[in-house]
């Protein structure tokens, strides 16, 4: 019974600590997490662990009430599930060589290994195909290690990228890849959503005679961030 009373020494993180002291499962749950979040929803992290999804739902909601916040989004139709801020901080964590062997030592043969990137993608796949691949992206989290980005985007994130000094437009981005507006506008918004593009609408002063205004798209921190840390981020 000592793992209720073990406490962990202060250089662990501190949701890590929050996770597992005081409790017998707080590892496993960690790890289960770990696993889920490389998954594109709950119901396939489910199947590749063998288990009930309302039983690994349960041991995340448990998580969740010990570390004191949300950690992820569920999945909907055509957008994955994905972390909270906080939650990516902690995923990042988790990897850290002590974390890791303080994992090893408290799982032994219980520690399930993470995912092949094969069993990912395939599940992203029976999900909801390609559009259901994007990773999110948070300014504050450090980019993830791999990046998924479905290929209908590689055009306007190239255009994003070649233009990453200056703002850019739908018009501009029409004008660049051939896309058809209608699906530039739906992208850009998706990539918005995900922590990639920043959006802001012109001013009057910058074009006093026009009758509408244009919204123009950047890329955000995170993504500068992650374009410089993969070899994933298409360019041209």
């Amino acid at each position: 019974m000592t793992a209720f009373i073990t406490k962990l020494d202060e250089s662990v993180p501190r949701d890590i600590r929050a996770a597992v002291e005081g409790t017998l499962l707080g590892w496993l749950r960690l790890r289960r997490f770990q696993i889920n979040m490389a998954f594109p929803s709950l119901t396939t992290a489910a199947r590749h662990l063998d288990l009930m999804p309302s039983v690994l739902a349960s041991q995340f909601l448990q998580l969740e009430q010990d570390i004191g916040t949300q950690l992820f989004h569920r999945s909907v139709r055509h957008a994955p599930q994905r972390p909270t801020a906080r939650a990516a901080t902690l995923l990042h964590d988790l990897e850290d060589s002590q974390v890791e062997s303080l994992m090893q030592n408290a799982l032994g043969s219980r520690l399930d290994p993470l995912p092949a990137a094969d069993a990912v993608d395939f599940a992203t796949v029976v999900v909801d195909g390609e559009r259901a691949a994007l990773t999110v992206l948070h300014t504050h989290a450090p980019p993830p290690q791999r990046l998924s980005i479905p290929s209908p985007l590689h055009p306007l994130l190239s255009h994003l990228l070649n233009q990453s000094d200056e703002e850019t437009s739908v018009s501009r981005i029409h004008t660049a890849t051939g896309m058809p507006f209608t699906t530039v506008y739906k992208q850009i918004k998706r990539l918005e959503a995900a922590g990639w593009v920043t959006s802001r609408l012109e001013t009057h002063a910058e074009r006093p005679a026009a009758a509408r205004r244009r919204t123009f798209y950047s890329l955000t921190p995170a993504a500068h961030q992650a374009a410089a840390t993969t070899t994933e981020v298409p360019r041209r």
